[in-house]
């Protein structure tokens, strides 16, 4: 009796964390907390193995993360402003022309015209100006450059240090990005062994309460013993479960960190159609490119760092990655320049692959897990078709510590 009551506090328990669960779920919805009427996933968690590529993976987080495009978007800035910071270092030379009209005379202006030269007495200096007698004119070169170039030096060595300390925020944001997501993948390949130990933990308490079952009613053993082996496959199943969360949870990190996690969860972005008025001014300034003539006058040119949207069905092969510093690589030249990320050298201690659990080497381990009645009661488990080169990999390995399909979980 006192099993009896344990584990229908365990029930309890876990309808309370269950219906709490969902109510933050409605609460982060929007609608309200009660309709008579439990919201749950329709679909079933996932039990396959997904692989993902290291290089690949590694290069879509460089490249599409917004933290480390927001980034880059500020070297640019800090590009531009060192590029204008140069170019007051250059001497200025400048093509002055004057023409003046000069309003001569003893009075400025009053009522009556009196049409008076301004040698006369009583001539107004308005009158004499608007007649047009009296004008000069001057075309000149005016040649400037300050002595030392101290000023325009100093705003210079400013942009130079803002430019580097932008640069090392990003290589910071780089390292620290390409440590998350080596966690992140190491953690999904942590978790799959854990659920695939799970399971095996499940198979052979569910054997054990059999067996000992069959030993009570032959009378050989008592009641407890029975009780404590049905207590041990419970807790059992609520590891499996546990460690099954856990590791679709890890699935979901590594879309997060790698910025597909939008793309992962079916959330797709797509322009929408810009006023009239972008279009006409588009093309007025289409005309005016086309019709001036580019002059490059500058020291250097900020390198582009973005060519466009970046495609959310992955990367595409045909697309050139955003430019930025080398990863992890200090650049001794003045001149700003990008890095290749399809050759990327990646710093040690990458991820690395968890090995599988060999049931043979498993001491209590079944020999043929399809002769065993699962407990564990899981339906059956479909792995979707990647759709294109970047997606993950989900592959059932031959070489896995159980049969899958021999567990009939619900």
């Amino acid at each position: 009796q006192e099993q009896y009551f344990f584990f229908r506090g365990r029930a309890e328990e876990a309808k309370r964390d269950l219906l709490k669960g969902e109510r933050q779920l409605r609460f982060l919805m929007g609608i309200e907390a009660t309709d008579g009427r439990i919201i749950r996933p329709v679909d079933d968690p996932t039990m396959a193995r997904v692989d993902f590529d290291w290089y690949d993976i590694l290069a879509e987080t460089l490249t599409r993360t917004p933290e480390i495009r927001r980034q880059k978007w500020r070297v640019k800035e800090q590009e531009i402003s060192l590029m204008a910071a140069k170019n007051n270092l250059l001497p200025q030379l400048d093509g002055v022309a004057l023409q003046r009209f000069l309003g001569l005379g003893d009075e400025l202006w009053r009522a009556d015209s009196n049409q008076l030269p301004f040698a006369a007495d009583g001539s107004q200096a308005f009158e004499n100006m608007t007649d047009g007698d009296y004008q000069e004119w001057r075309l000149a070169l005016e040649f400037s450059m300050p002595i030392g170039n101290r000023q325009a030096k100093l705003a210079v060595r400013n942009s130079q240090w803002n430019l580097a300390k932008a640069k090392a925020v990003l290589e910071d944001l780089e390292l620290e990005l390409s440590h998350s997501l080596t966690d992140a993948v190491q953690n999904l390949d942590a978790s799959y062994q854990l659920m695939s130990t799970a399971a095996m933990q499940g198979l052979s308490a569910k054997k054990q309460v059999d067996a000992l079952r069959a030993q009570f009613q032959e009378g050989s053993v008592t009641l407890d013993f029975l009780l404590d082996a049905q207590r041990r496959l419970s807790d059992a199943q609520v590891a499996f479960y546990r460690s099954l969360m856990q590791y679709n949870l890890s699935i979901v990190e590594v879309h997060y960190r790698k910025g597909s996690l939008a793309e992962y969860c079916g959330v797709l972005m797509q322009e929408g159609e810009w006023p009239q008025k972008a279009y006409w001014d588009a093309k007025i300034r289409a005309r005016q490119r086309d019709a001036s003539y580019y002059l490059n006058y500058g020291y250097t040119r900020p390198k582009v760092i973005s060519r466009g949207k970046v495609a959310e069905d992955g990367l595409d092969a045909s697309f050139d990655p955003m430019a930025s510093t080398p990863l992890f690589e200090p650049s001794d030249s003045s001149e700003p320049t990008p890095a290749d990320t399809e050759n990327l050298e990646l710093l040690p201690g990458g991820p690395t692959e968890v090995p599988d659990v060999d049931p043979a080497d498993t001491p209590g381990s079944p020999a043929d897990a399809k002769t065993l009645e699962s407990v564990l009661k899981v339906e059956t488990v479909s792995a979707e078709t990647p759709t294109n080169a970047s997606d993950p990999v989900v592959t059932a390995s031959s070489s896995e510590a159980f049969d899958w399909g021999a567990l009939e979980i619900k």
